[in-house]
Formats: C-alpha cells, structure tokens, sequence
C-alpha cells in the first residue's frame, strides 16, 4: 500500500472533539490520592495554623468537671491556666 500524504484538518472538525473530552472529564470521578497523602498534607496544616482545635467552653466545661470530680471542691482557675492546658492537651495530640 502507497501512503498517503495527511491533508491538515479544519478548525472546526477539531473543536467538536476537544468539547466531548472536556465534557467527558468533568463528569469523571474526583481525584483519589494514595493513602497518606491528605492526612500529612492536613498535619503540615495544622502545625503551620495558631489557632486552638478544641473550642474553648467545651474544653473549659471539661476540666471543671475533671477538678470537681478529683478534689470534691470547686476550685478557681484562671484563664490563662485553661489556656495553657489547653495547648499542652492538643501538643500532646
């Protein structure tokens, strides 16, 4: 069989198809990344942030009982306490 020289095509025969594979592509599944890969990416996040995990009053409300129940008294803590074991709570997670 002789070959044949390829004749260039017109633009608009090349635009229909670049339409059905950009259709096609965004009704495709999402992205799965290999295990691992969102869980360092989510610890590299939290490390870079400042801000607390836990919310504040549930984590207050918690120690309160926690003292309450340890030393059967109600004890006064000052804020800068809580925050403090707050922060050594979440380091240690």
């Amino acid at each position: 069989m002789a070959r044949t020289k390829q004749t260039p095509k017109k633009c608009a025969e090349r635009t229909a198809p670049q339409r059905k594979l950009r259709a096609q592509t965004s009704n495709q599944k999402s992205r799965r990344y290999r295990p691992g890969t969102v869980a360092i990416r989510e610890i590299r996040r939290y490390q870079k942030s400042s801000n607390l995990l836990l919310p504040k009053a549930p984590f207050r409300t918690l120690v309160r009982k926690i003292i309450d129940t340890k030393f059967n008294k109600e004890l006064k803590l000052q804020s800068t306490a809580i925050l403090a074991l707050q922060e050594a709570a979440e380091a240690h997670l």
